[in-house]
């Protein structure tokens, strides 16, 4: 089972082979293009109280994108939304906000291209990758900010 810090230590140790966009991305011409990626992206574990949304928007501030990384899970019940049999199911799921559409579409793909590429690293039973646009007024982003949500099936068992 990988849990929550373990999975922002991995982030951690392959960004620089992870996030080729985000290195070259330049937030403002004010921020010299040569700025450290470790200054550009923030991870988050958890829900903390203070997500730096706020140096999102500020252009005078390098961060330019946060992945937030939180445990989640679901359990599904016989008949409940179609599903046969129960089951339990353990996540986590990666929320990367941005302040730039298109750099959360390119983070996106390559976060997602770097873990199908790397299987054996987050494999734990059944794994199993869902993208969610979140969107249609199902979750509500601050405007002016862009968000997207993966969700990375670590295990699935029986309630029973």
């Amino acid at each position: 089972m990988l849990y929550t810090l373990e999975f922002i230590e991995l982030l951690e140790k392959y960004k620089l082979s992870i996030f080729l966009a985000l290195q070259k991305y330049q937030k403002s011409p004010s921020i010299p293009i040569d700025t450290p990626l470790a200054n550009k992206l923030s991870f988050m574990g958890d829900y903390p109280n203070d997500v730096g949304l706020s140096d999102l928007q500020n252009m005078q501030h390098p961060l330019s994108c946060i992945l937030s990384v939180v445990e989640a899970g679901e359990i599904h019940l016989d008949g409940q939304f179609g599903a046969h049999g129960s089951r339990k199911r353990v996540s986590l799921n990666l929320n990367i906000w941005t302040v730039d559409p298109l750099l959360r579409e390119y983070t996106g793909k390559e976060l997602y291209n770097f873990l199908d590429k790397n299987i054996g690293l987050v494999q734990s039973g059944q794994w199993q990758m869902v993208d969610r646009p979140l969107s249609y007024g199902q979750a509500v982003t601050p405007l002016g900010y862009y968000r997207r949500n993966y969700a990375i099936w670590l295990q699935e068992f029986n309630l029973y």
